[in-house]
């Protein structure tokens, strides 16, 4: 309801803005009427014709991977209706807490390691070649760097909350209530898309959100207020080349320089963050009355007006 809106927006207008900038011709020229040269239609033909040669290549879909879809679907299915809203969903079937999206994840993994490959086969010869395989899939193709990474920063965040961490910082930075929430989210916004183009996305949303849930509680401010700009703000990672995969590999090409990236990505930036605390501040209310401090934030049940 809010972030899908602002993901348009973000899209539509830096795309906008970024064209006006580094291709001011091409707007014009998109809506005036011009004479293609012969050179440019044999391009394009040659370029078409490729395009097909390789997608004829593809060939139909096989059994493998119209398996691979169809399991996909099925675990997006499970996903949803695990715990819908409005209506009771299959995980009331099992005790609260028994069943939650990494079992339904882990059980159609499991299931891709047994399942073939090719029906044919099996039918006609018995041998079983499932659609996942140890080696060489697992061993040499599987982001183990990148399941470890996720796995830390959830430990991490874990840990800090356990451990009584996330209380004391939010306690420690309880002097800055003072400061109005509005202001306050916006400087929240600011230092975490700042932070970010140096710190992975994923290990700043475990952190701090924490952090900031156990700050506006203790603030007597709806913690959604500070953790939807928080998250947003996290993934606005375009300016250096550790800020994201994308960005590593953009630079890894060699085609583009750091400062390069620096100056392009600050467009982009600057209009997100404009953009995420208009959408906050304004559909977020709407949608979850961000400035009304929620019962289910503290244990008084008092609603106070920002």
């Amino acid at each position: 309801m809010v972030c899908a809106p602002l993901a348009v927006s973000s899209a539509a207008i830096t795309w906008l803005l970024m064209t006006v900038i580094y291709a001011p011709g091409y707007i014009s020229h998109f809506w005036q009427r011009r004479t293609v040269s012969q050179n440019e239609r044999r391009y394009e033909d040659n370029l078409m014709e490729s395009f097909k040669k390789q997608y004829d290549q593809l060939g139909a879909i096989n059994f493998g991977e119209g398996s691979v879809m169809f399991f996909f679907c099925i675990l997006v299915s499970l996903w949803f209706f695990r715990s819908p809203p409005g209506f009771i969903g299959w995980g009331s079937l099992f005790a609260t807490g028994y069943v939650t999206d990494g079992t339904v994840a882990m059980t159609v993994s499991l299931i891709l390691f047994i399942w073939p490959t090719d029906i044919k086969l099996l039918w006609r010869e018995g041998e079983n070649i499932p659609l996942v395989q140890w080696r060489p899939h697992m061993t040499e193709r599987f982001p183990w760097q990148l399941v470890f990474l996720t796995m830390g920063t959830n430990v991490l965040a874990a840990g800090s909350e356990a451990g009584g961490l996330a209380d004391w910082i939010a306690e420690v930075i309880q002097v800055l209530e003072v400061i109005p929430p509005w202001v306050m989210m916006i400087l929240i916004s600011i230092f975490l898309s700042i932070i970010t183009e140096f710190i992975g996305n994923s290990l700043i949303v475990m952190v701090f959100l924490p952090i900031l849930a156990k700050f506006a509680e203790r603030s007597l401010v709806n913690p959604i207020y500070y953790m939807l700009p928080a998250t947003t703000c996290s993934m606005l990672s375009f300016m250096t080349p550790v800020a994201s995969p994308l960005t590593a590999l953009v630079h890894s090409t060699g085609l583009v320089t750091t400062r390069q990236m620096v100056l392009t990505g600050a467009v982009p930036k600057f209009i997100c963050l404009l953009l995420t605390l208009l959408f906050v501040n304004t559909l977020g209310d709407v949608v979850f009355q961000v400035r009304s401090f929620p019962v289910w934030a503290a244990a008084n049940k008092t609603v106070l007006k920002l």
